[in-house]
């Protein structure tokens, strides 16, 4: 679908206008639905994109993991932590290996300042998804955060061994060792 590829190239006007001209012709397709949700939380449009989340919703439940990880993130967007971290929950009560939305409900968690908390959401996304850079090096941060530098390191380290140039990690793993060599 062209609205798809679109997106995939950031032509996100050119793809919501694609979803547009789809739906007329398919109106029951949760998934277009869906899509067109993604590309409006993208422009901001967050109002909108809620509206094709729960259309899609009442269209066909196979995507409620999906709908409430993305109701999640335009409150996240939106700075409601609270209101993020229930839709990440609820996601994951239906889809319990879904490592990016432990990821994000990490975040949520990490800006409400809890910490204890996001780091048992960040283990439990590497329980399943041991490569995943993001959750590695989210984790190190809040360990820097704790002045556990040792720990810090081999998470940045981590992510960087699956993700070379990981400018994020790679910017972590610095501070952290000159904060190791301060001591």
């Amino acid at each position: 679908m062209q609205g798809l590829t679109w997106a995939r190239e950031g032509k996100h006007e050119e793809s919501r206008l694609a979803y547009f001209k789809a739906l007329v012709f398919s109106p029951n397709n949760a998934e277009k639905y869906l899509n067109l949700g993604d590309i409006l939380r993208t422009q901001g449009k967050n109002r909108e994109a809620m509206k094709n989340y729960l259309i899609a919703l009442q269209l066909d439940r196979k995507y409620a993991a999906r709908v409430y990880y993305n109701i999640g993130l335009v409150f996240a967007g939106q700075g409601m932590f609270d209101q993020a971290i229930i839709y990440y929950r609820q996601a994951l009560a239906i889809k319990p290996d879904y490592d990016t939305v432990y990821i994000n409900l990490g975040n949520a968690l990490s800006m409400q300042n809890k910490y204890d908390d996001a780091i048992l959401i960040y283990h439990k996304a590497l329980d399943i998804n041991q490569q995943s850079v993001e959750a590695h090096n989210n984790l190190g941060l809040i360990l820097f955060h704790q002045n556990k530098l040792q720990e810090a390191l081999q998470h940045f380290r981590a992510a960087l061994a699956y993700k070379p140039n990981y400018e994020s990690a790679k910017t972590n793993l610095q501070i952290t060792l000159r904060q190791l060599e301060n001591k």
